[in-house]
């Protein structure tokens, strides 16, 4: 039976028992809404059959197809799913934060997420590292930064039946320029930075930072929070004068000064408004100062005082995979997942304050991504001054060593090391540093792959550390 009305549908499925919504027909079980969405490469209409083989009990389509299941059928699903999922499913919405830029959106979502769970606000995190439910250590993978629109639903759905109040999402700009959170009611939008990244899809930086735009034209928007020390967050706030800037500039109404960097950890002055308070914290590096001061520019948003928000940041821990310590043995060993130039930039930068000694940075290129950022990250990881290790990360389908030799085209001189094998270059690294120094293992953070070949094969930085500070300290004795 064919529907192109979403009530009269509704109608069809009362009395049946929904499962899920997926556009995934792997995804499909018993008494799944299976939505046939056409994509940028497959046709969602291909997977019907398979859907209903594995027991689908309604569609969602574009065409109308030979099938007796209940199908609604309406023209560009792909742009409406959002809302047609809201409504098939039929929950209320969290409280939802959008956070947005080419760095620290898993950071500044997390730290959200934490601090409204500690301040009494049961909160949820969507993202890089999955599905996170603060109050009941809950998480689920969703294999996107963003989920897609129907997932979405699907996991909003879940998080609500969960009693969730605030939900705070990573909102890639793939997602923004295709449309996946286009439906959704968020409260606040925050924009962290903008740097170089995925221009293989956005193909210019004007066009990569419009989709990022997009997130803050949402009617439902209560508040605006940006990053005012960023030159693309100066174009937004001329765009929206009335945000909330945050950054170490005195001009910004959520502001940092008098830093104090020690190997354990900063501490800072945080100012709101005229209010200061005074921040200590085990996290490292000067762009996690931003960082915080974004959660606390949302915090100040929800009305808490600076003494409370000021509570709430010393418990922030670092993110899994993001400036995260994993040295032993008198070694420091830091782990972050930057794969950007200007991330690499940023964390070296910000390091060189917490040693006394040598920076060591081992870093890769993925393949099938940007070519054009290779030789620039090298460029940075050089520019840093840092002992540069350059090796594999993620190649993918490419061949590992045309993507080493496009990245060697960004280095001036001859004082680096090429360790193609991964676990090679770490253990190097780790064998060649000295007490004092520190030792950053960039690009892969959390992941718990390399992706070779079409194959994801296991694969932990931190099992990798482990092994390599063993070989050291095997070596000593």
């Amino acid at each position: 039976m064919f529907y192109t009305d979403i009530d009269e549908f509704k109608v069809a499925l009362q009395g049946i028992d929904i499962t899920s919504i997926t556009s995934d027909s792997r995804k499909v079980v018993p008494g799944s809404v299976f939505f046939a969405i056409r994509g940028h490469v497959e046709d969602g209409h291909s997977y019907i059959e398979n859907a209903k083989r594995r027991g689908a009990i309604a569609l969602v389509t574009e065409s109308f197809v030979d099938c007796a299941l209940p199908t609604l059928v309406m023209a560009d699903i792909r742009h409406q799913a959002s809302g047609v999922a809201h409504r098939i499913l039929g929950f209320d919405y969290p409280s939802l934060v959008g956070v947005t830029g080419t760095n620290g959106k898993s950071t500044i979502s997390t730290w959200i997420a934490t601090a409204q769970d500690y301040l009494g606000l049961p909160s949820a995190v969507i993202g890089t590292l999955g599905v996170l439910h603060l109050p009941t250590k809950t998480t689920f993978s969703t294999g996107l930064t963003t989920p897609g629109a129907v997932e979405m639903q699907s996991v909003l759905a879940q998080l609500s039946s969960l009693k969730t109040d605030c939900v705070s999402l990573e909102v890639s700009s793939h997602a923004l320029d295709q449309g996946r959170v286009a439906d959704l009611p968020f409260k606040t939008a925050i924009f962290a930075n903008l740097s170089r990244d995925h221009l293989d899809y956005h193909l210019t930086m004007d066009d990569y930072f419009e989709s990022k735009a997009k997130l803050f034209t949402s009617d439902s928007l209560k508040t605006r929070i940006i990053n005012g020390d960023d030159e693309y967050g100066q174009r937004l706030l001329q765009r929206y004068p009335e945000a909330i800037s945050y950054g170490f500039a005195s001009t910004n109404r959520v502001v940092a000064n008098d830093v104090k960097f020690h190997p354990a950890g900063m501490a800072f002055s945080l100012i709101i408004d005229g209010q200061s308070i005074r921040i200590e914290t085990a996290i490292l590096g000067r762009f996690n100062v931003q960082n915080l001061l974004a959660v606390a520019a949302q915090l100040n948003s929800d009305g808490y005082p600076i003494e409370k928000i000021g509570e709430a940041l010393s418990v922030l821990k670092p993110v899994s995979g993001r400036m995260e310590q994993a040295g032993s043995a008198g070694l420091s060993v830091i782990v972050d997942y930057a794969h950007t130039p200007d991330a690499l930039t940023q964390i070296l930068a910000s390091l060189t304050y917490h040693t006394n000694g040598k920076l060591w940075c081992v870093f890769g290129c993925g393949g099938d991504r940007d070519r054009g950022k290779r030789s620039e990250m090298a460029a940075a990881v050089e520019a840093s001054g840092a002992i540069a290790i350059l090796t594999s990360d993620n190649p993918r389908t490419e061949d590992p060593r045309q993507i080493i030799n496009d990245a060697q085209q960004g280095f001036d001189s001859d004082d680096y090391y090429v360790i193609e094998s991964r676990s090679e270059a770490i253990q190097f690294a780790i064998k060649q540093a000295a007490e004092s120094d520190l030792v950053v293992i960039a690009g892969k953070g959390h992941e718990d792959y390399l992706d070779v070949d079409g194959k994801k094969l296991p694969w932990s930085e931190f099992e990798q550390i482990r092994k390599a500070i063993a070989l050291r300290m095997e070596a000593s004795q």
